[in-house]
């Protein structure tokens, strides 16, 4: 336990930055006795005083999937941490990794869709792919809008 407290860095939010070792997944890991563990559910374990079910898993109050704080940390299953990142809007929008567009041009294709053009013709306008915009027409993202 002291190599991994020894690995961590307090931010001012309270969440606990991990120093140490990612996966390529970003999973913060520490090897023992030859043997790799996920941070936050060693740490999870080690607050319970009890291994974590094997149908269960180490979730995040604050979302920050980075954060190692044992205090912000709970034993939830999968369904329970999608949910919980669902609720959190961490994944929406811009703030999703995967997105292409902003805000204001998710805006002016659900504005164009309105009008008499085709996906291609609005995805030659805008430069950008078609499947951006059948998943803002079909609701698949940008569904707030």
């Amino acid at each position: 336990m002291r190599r991994i407290y020894n690995r961590i860095k307090v931010k001012d939010s309270g969440c606990y930055e991990w120093l140490g070792y990612f996966t390529k997944d970003n999973y913060a890991v520490v090897k023992f006795q030859g043997k790799k563990y996920r941070v936050i559910r060693v740490l999870l374990e080690n607050t319970l005083g009890k291994p974590i079910s094997a149908d269960k898993e180490a979730c995040h109050t604050c979302n920050n999937s980075f954060c190692v704080n044992p205090n912000h940390l709970y034993e939830g299953t999968h369904a329970e941490n999608g949910q919980d990142l669902s609720r959190s809007n961490k994944n929406k929008g811009i703030r999703n990794a995967a997105c292409k567009i902003d805000e204001k041009t998710a805006k002016d294709i659900k504005n164009l869709l309105s009008s008499d053009l085709t996906n291609k013709r609005i995805s030659e306008l805008l430069d950008i792919n078609k499947s951006i915009i059948e998943n803002i027409k079909y609701r698949r993202s940008w569904t707030w809008l």
